[in-house]
């Protein structure tokens, strides 16, 4: 399903110029790798027995509500370049590189739903007719024809 929505999508957002994907990278990327690598060496302290339970669950805590902190920054930063930038670039190049909170961002500029009709009966085969994208009336400033 997500590749054939994929399919439906990318080439309107050609048509139409793609909302500003970020051309660069968010700046505190390699903070929260590095969070993410201290909350994944505290996991294998503890697994080794290397440390008690009464250290390792408030480290655990404080780890992941950095890494919390991080990604909520992070998809914030996300949404104001989508929201800012106004950049046109290959929209395809980029595409699977986005994660799926990116994707989701992206599409919600594009789609306001999509309806799956139902199959035909006695048939158990997916029908990729059968479901339509709702287009928002503009995209980017411009109409969504």
């Amino acid at each position: 399903m997500d590749n054939l929505i994929t399919q439906y999508v990318l080439p309107r957002f050609e048509e139409h110029g793609a909302p500003g994907l970020p051309l660069t990278p968010w700046p505190d990327t390699h903070k929260l790798e590095i969070s993410e690598q201290r909350k994944a060496a505290l996991q294998e302290q503890w697994y080794a027995g290397e440390i008690s339970d009464s250290r390792y669950f408030p480290r655990l805590a404080q780890e992941e509500t950095e890494i919390k902190r991080l990604v909520n920054e992070q998809q914030a930063w996300l949404i104001r370049c989508h929201l800012g930038a106004g950049e046109r670039m290959d929209t395809r190049a980029r595409w699977d590189g986005l994660s799926m909170s990116e994707k989701r961002e992206f599409l919600s500029h594009l789609l306001v739903s999509v309806i799956i009709q139902p199959g035909t009966k006695g048939s158990h085969r997916f029908e990729p007719a059968r479901v339509i994208p709702v287009w928002r009336a503009t995209v980017g400033g411009s109409p969504a024809a």
